[in-house]
């Protein structure tokens, strides 16, 4: 059995390797176009796991052309495919984890997967993980202008001399032959040496019947419904004589399809500025695409081994999952306003919340941006009240900067009113929900980092604004000398709830008011901003993704549940309970997404060279410490407390002991594990150094190009 000609190349000293990639030149081309390219990505995705690349010479092109008596016709895309299977069958069967095809090798990739599908090559053969189809559409190719000037260029060669005299001489000969001079200098990129002669290094019939098979081949079926456990990523450029509006409007759906779970999943990737050979136009661009997703195998590959690590980490975005949809403190805080305002029952109250957030969901339609502007606005609403309210007050300045740089504690459960602040202010799950965000911004280069670092400061300044007014009015009112017994009692014990009625007697009914309309302002945006998170959480970690009519009902209906059963039990003091224990319980939760993130952003592995500095890793972790220390100290000190002073038989004591400490052992040994985890896997690509002479000649001015931008997440109307 004749095989089609392959280079290896294996970016280890022992010669071992975990995955293979296989690259698959285009119509005319060999693989020592894709030679220089194949070695850059092998020494950038070989960081997390070492990866052999096979490049081929397809039939009729480079030195498959001399064994062209064991490849018989027809020349066309699924024996083309057929070749590379009988390849990698002869190297002992270890099959591409990647194929990676340009132009006309896309199809021939597209083909690949296509018949490992259907079995063609027999029932133990793999399929690809990833296909990367680079520039070319899928289905048939109907510019046929385009085509019928390849195909007429094509069979011109089959008239000219040889040996051809000379490379410029072929490219003015097919210009006054009335072809274009981009076409003629691409044919003419394909003469090779001989000597003192120069030869094409393709078979020109052979290729023209290939063209012919590539042109009339339609991959969309496989397309519709790729695989289950590959992804087809297309990767195209900005031409419009190639993309057709509606091509690319037809993936772009695909992309954003909600999967079933059956089958595998499409991407498209947009490279700016590149013309047809992205490889040698934008490899930079192209290898910040593609090594990411490639180095994330090692990952995948990891994840299908069964293992408590593997069930951990499903486990806890899981978690992460559960809170954003169940705070019961978005829920009932909007219940209480509704109260204060209108007299509704606080059930009632939760009820008319759940509904109410479906209908502002409902601005999905309109897109993301319509969505922030709403919470923007309850944002500064809230903002709005509570100003108007210290400005009514009017706290003493020196007593408030005091006890902004001088914080102490005193008084009964203090420490867990701190605690629970703590999980109110930073929730563990919108941090999640800020680094989707700030993602579907178009930013420049020129600006990298500060356009991030503007928009996270802005809103937690002003969250931080928000609640030193909360405190400040609380806390002068709560220090007046002329406060009753009644008013007194309610300050020891002081809930969203009470709160408005502590105000209402001290300062009047107007100011009642606007505290419950910023109270309602907050638990619309909160609510809002936990389904977010929710969505956002369960596509990035869990894949996990549902239609948004189906989504929205289902999770505000189950968020109800905790906080309708609460208020209508305990009323209004128990549901007030109940945000103090959720928010503790979203503090106890925070370290398991702030050590990730402290992690991620301090690391050259993620960040590259805009990671932390050393002053900000310093800082950032002994504040973080500092929280996990306090939470650890509340967690043990309360509890054993409690068990002292429990009223409880002492063997339902030690029967509570003996489940509740181990839990906290396992708690206290899961933060330590996240803190010296070790992550091998990368993501931040180096821009390889190109060398000049194997790119093509493009425009040379400098590029302004958009940092960190995801389509899938500026595109998407609800997070999906």
């Amino acid at each position: 059995m004749s095989v089609i000609a392959f280079e290896e190349i294996i970016n280890s000293s022992s010669n071992q390797y975990t995955f293979t990639a296989l690259l698959i030149h285009g119509l005319l081309g060999s693989r020592d176009d894709f030679r220089h390219f194949t070695r850059s990505l092998a020494s950038t995705i070989s960081t997390s796991a070492d990866w052999r690349m096979v490049v081929v010479d397809l039939r009729n092109h480079g030195s498959s052309v001399d064994k062209e008596e064991g490849l018989s016709p027809p020349h066309d895309m699924a024996n083309a495919a057929t070749d590379v299977a009988n390849l990698f069958k002869s190297l002992n069967g270890d099959w591409p984890d990647v194929v990676i095809g340009h132009s006309l090798g896309g199809k021939v990739a597209l083909q690949y997967a296509f018949s490992c599908a259907q079995g063609h090559y027999g029932d133990s053969v793999p399929l690809p993980k990833q296909l990367w189809v680079l520039d070319i559409i899928p289905g048939k190719m109907e510019n046929k202008s385009q085509n019928e000037e390849l195909v007429k260029a094509l069979n011109t060669l089959q008239t000219l001399p040889s040996p051809i005299p000379s490379q410029e001489w072929l490219v003015d000969h097919m210009v006054n032959l009335g072809f274009s001079k981009f076409l003629s200098e691409y044919i003419s990129s394909s003469l090779k040496k001989s000597g003192e002669q120069e030869t094409f290094s393709f078979n020109i019939e052979g290729a023209i019947q290939m063209f012919k098979s590539a042109r009339d081949t339609d991959y969309w079926p496989l397309l519709e419904r790729p695989p289950k456990g590959m992804e087809i990523a297309i990767v195209r450029t900005e031409s419009r004589l190639t993309w057709d509006p509606d091509v690319v409007e037809r993936l772009e759906s695909l992309a954003k399809r909600e999967r079933d779970g059956l089958s595998g999943k499409v991407s498209v990737h947009v490279v700016p500025r590149s013309g047809h050979w992205i490889y040698k136009d934008e490899p930079e661009r192209l290898m910040e695409i593609m090594a990411p997703r490639m180095a994330s195998l090692f990952e995948y590959d990891d994840l299908q081994k069964p293992g408590w690590r593997n069930f951990l980490s499903f486990i806890g975005p899981g978690f992460l999952v559960s809170l954003a949809y169940l705070d019961p403190g978005n829920m009932i805080g909007t219940a209480f306003a509704l109260n204060i305002l209108f007299k509704i029952p606080v059930w009632v109250g939760v009820v008319l919340t759940g509904f109410s957030t479906l209908l502002l969901l409902g601005l999905q339609t309109y897109g993301v941006r319509k969505l922030e502007i709403l919470i923007a606005f309850l944002v500064f609403v809230m903002a709005g009240c509570f100003f108007g309210e210290m400005s009514y007050v009017k706290p003493p300045a020196t007593d408030v900067l005091n006890g902004m740089f001088v914080p102490k504690l005193s008084g009964q459960g203090a420490i867990g009113d701190t605690i629970a602040l703590f999980g109110a202010l930073v929730m563990p799950h919108n941090l999640f929900l800020h680094s989707a965000l700030v993602l579907s911004r178009k930013i420049p280069n020129s600006v990298r980092g500060i356009n991030f670092l503007i928009e996270s400061g802005i809103a937690l300044f002003v969250a931080f604004l928000i609640n030193v007014s909360m405190i400040a009015v609380s806390g002068t009112v709560c220090s007046a000398k002329n406060l009753s017994t009644d008013e007194m009692d309610r300050c020891s014990d002081l809930t969203l709830y009470s709160a408005s009625f502590l105000l209402k007697n001290v300062l009047g009914k107007s100011s009642s008011t606007l505290y419950a309309i910023a109270l309602l302002a907050s638990g619309q945006s909160s609510t809002i901003t936990g389904t977010y998170a929710g969505q956002y959480i369960m596509q990035g970690f869990l894949d996990l993704k549902m239609r948004k009519w189906l989504r929205n009902l289902i999770t505000r209906c189950i968020a109800i549940m905790p906080s309708l059963i609460v208020s209508i039990i305990g009323g209004s003091s128990g549901a007030g309970r109940l945000i103090i224990i959720a928010s503790m319980i979203l503090s106890f939760e925070l370290p398991f997404a702030l050590i990730p993130l402290l992690k991620f952003s301090s690391s050259a592995t993620k960040m590259g060279p805009h990671k932390n500095s050393m002053i900000i890793i310093i800082f950032s972790w002994v504040l973080g410490l500092g929280l996990i220390a306090i939470n650890i100290y509340y967690l043990i000190t309360t509890f054993v407390d409690w068990l002292i002073h429990s009223s409880l038989p002492k063997v339902g004591n030690v029967f509570i002991g003996i489940i509740v400490f181990p839990i906290m052992a396992i708690y206290i040994l899961s933060v330590i594990y996240l803190m010296f985890r070790k992550d091998v896997v990368v993501t931040f690509v180096e821009p390889p150094n190109i060398d000049p002479n194997d790119i093509m000649e493009r425009d040379r001015t400098p590029k302004l190009t958009n940092a960190h931008y995801r389509e899938d997440l500026a595109n998407v109307l609800l997070p999906e």
